[in-house]
């Protein structure tokens, strides 16, 4: 069983209906006859049923959580034999994840200063939002996540367990000649009636922003949504509308033309941020101990950067 074949048991054990049906697509690439094929050729090298078809949804069968079960760990250990083995040749590669605006605003100058200290060991970094993220440490596909504390998972096994580093304050960014721009900070119940330019769903603080207007009883149209920070934050300076993002995204010098950026002062809304990791470190290599100890420091230390 490969990790290909773990991800598609795992999820459609936990999704029903059309959400199993978008998650297939999603995550495996693949139509539904060539999913089942594949279904059906482990079941075929098993013995048994692994999967029971309902009208909604295809949770495991008590043989197929088993052997879903051993076969992650067994893929783990290998995982990590493969590491050893590269530790030992010097080649030795630690895999993170990380959230927006942490992974281009804060790893950067930290990578480099690892890879300075120890140049045999390799990191790849993949971006993701906030749910892949943690989805990414629970199936051992990267050491660690830098990202917002997840919701309590429910899946049986082993869980992951979030340390908190620091707090994102929230910013408003905002066209250069809006009402608001020489305000000395901001206020939630200034932005009643605004233009609101938004993150996608994925977006690790848009529904702390929607929740916290909601609180407060403020009306906001919502006029876009975009998939990159930068690409809102020119839609900001084009006179599009607002936003409110993590501090983190932006200092003086990185502001596009045409936007300024001043304090939210009430409520104060901040992202945590933090890093998740598999509650049991047995599997955890040197390498990776030594990057997670770096990353503790580092950002405990430094916190978010003010605007």
């Amino acid at each position: 069983m490969t990790p290909y074949h773990c991800a598609i048991c795992a999820r459609l054990s936990r999704l029903h209906g059309p959400a199993a049906s978008r998650e297939r697509r999603a995550n495996s690439g693949t139509r539904k006859p060539r999913l089942s094929t594949h279904l059906a050729a482990l079941e075929a090298a098993v013995g048994v049923p692994l999967i029971e078809p309902r009208r909604r949804g295809a949770p495991l069968t008590e043989a197929g959580r088993m052997v879903l079960a051993r076969a992650e760990s067994l893929l783990k250990d290998a995982a990590c034999l493969r590491e050893a083995a590269r530790v030992a040749a010097g080649r030795a590669t630690v895999r993170l994840a990380a959230v927006e605006p942490v992974a281009s605003r804060r790893l950067p100058p930290l990578m480099a200063a690892f890879s300075r200290q120890r140049p045999e060991i390799h990191i790849e970094l993949r971006i993701a939002g906030q749910c892949a993220a943690s989805a990414l440490v629970e199936s051992g596909a990267v050491a660690y996540a830098l990202t917002g504390k997840p919701a309590t998972s429910r899946r049986a096994g082993t869980p992951s367990s979030f340390t908190h580093l620091y707090d994102d304050p929230m910013i408003v960014l905002l066209p250069e000649r809006h009402r608001l721009a020489r305000a000395k900070h901001v206020d939630l119940t200034d932005l009643g009636g605004e233009s609101l330019l938004v993150g996608t769903d994925a977006c690790v603080y848009r529904a702390l922003v929607v929740g916290a207007l909601q609180e407060s009883d403020v009306d906001v149209a919502l006029r876009a949504r975009f998939g990159d920070t930068a690409t809102l934050a020119y839609g900001v300076a084009a006179g599009l509308g607002i936003a409110v993002l993590p501090a983190g995204f932006f200092t003086g010098d990185t502001l596009p033309k045409g936007a300024v950026a001043r304090p939210l002062r009430r409520p104060r809304i901040a992202i945590g941020i933090g890093l998740l990791q598999p509650r049991r470190r047995d599997r955890e290599t040197e390498p990776e101990r030594a990057l997670r100890r770096v990353l503790l420091e580092a950002l405990r230390a430094n916190g978010s950067p003010a605007i």
